[in-house]
């Protein structure tokens, strides 16, 4: 009886170990959504264009903010006004060093 409990108990700390872990990632995973759609409503906000709103954050990892379009037309009109976004959003408290834009694929 002895050596079922301890493996049941060994059994039940990894379950709560891997538990642990997914939540931890889920965690990051929201708090990574969140401040995409933070920074995409600020961006909305900036660029007073149709166009915007078509384009996606995808991430902002280390003053790299990476942003998809649908299309090259749109990428060319969001690379003109790249550098007024990085002036605003910097003002805005946000650390961007770059901007990376990538069209999607259908």
């Amino acid at each position: 009886m002895h050596q079922f409990r301890k493996r049941r108990s060994l059994r039940v700390k990894g379950l709560r170990q891997t538990c642990d872990e997914t939540l931890s990632i889920e965690n990051q995973l929201l708090t990574r959504a969140l401040n995409n759609g933070k920074i995409e409503t600020d961006i909305y906000q900036i660029v007073c264009e149709d166009f915007i709103e078509k384009c996606r954050v995808v991430q902002l990892v280390d003053g790299d903010l990476v942003i998809i379009t649908p299309n090259s037309a749109i990428q060319s009109k969001l690379k003109q006004v790249t550098p007024t976004l990085v002036k605003e959003l910097r003002i805005k408290g946000y650390k961007i060093s770059t901007v990376t834009l990538k069209i999607t694929k259908r």
